[in-house]
């Protein structure tokens, strides 16, 4: 194909409902999203359900065939009892790809999600708290 006919041809995603088709490039795709289809960027906040827990780790499916990993210790109160069980719903962050396995963390800034839901509710509500600064 010549380079003049390599500028004719426009790559395209086609949906078609009751006949009607609406085409959009790829690069408008991409434009809108900001990112190629199910890649998650680092520090990119996820919703994710617990679907098991073994050793050190919680494993949490972040949909289609991606599963990732959060360090088991993010879960556990100052008794060192788990606070977690397979099933539950959590909020993380994609931190990185390492070995193979989606890295997460609910940690933000060294503070677990949960404690800032906390301290913001009561907030939210004028409820006083205590803490050690």
């Amino acid at each position: 194909m010549s380079d003049e006919n390599m500028n004719n041809v426009s790559p395209s995603l086609s949906s078609g409902d009751n006949g009607a088709k609406s085409e959009e490039s790829f690069a408008e795709l991409f434009e809108k999203n900001g990112q190629l289809p199910g890649r998650l960027r680092p520090g990119e906040k996820v919703a994710a359900k617990v679907v098991s827990i073994s050793g050190d780790l919680v494993y949490v499916d972040l949909g289609g065939k991606s599963e990732g990993a959060i360090e088991l210790k993010e879960f556990e109160d100052e008794e060192g009892n788990i606070q977690i069980n397979e099933g539950d719903e959590v909020n993380s962050f994609f931190v990185s790809v390492q070995d193979g396995l989606m890295r997460m963390t609910t940690l933000l800034h060294g503070y677990s999600m949960a404690s800032l839901n906390a301290l913001n509710d009561a907030h939210q509500s004028g409820t006083p708290v205590e803490g050690i600064v």
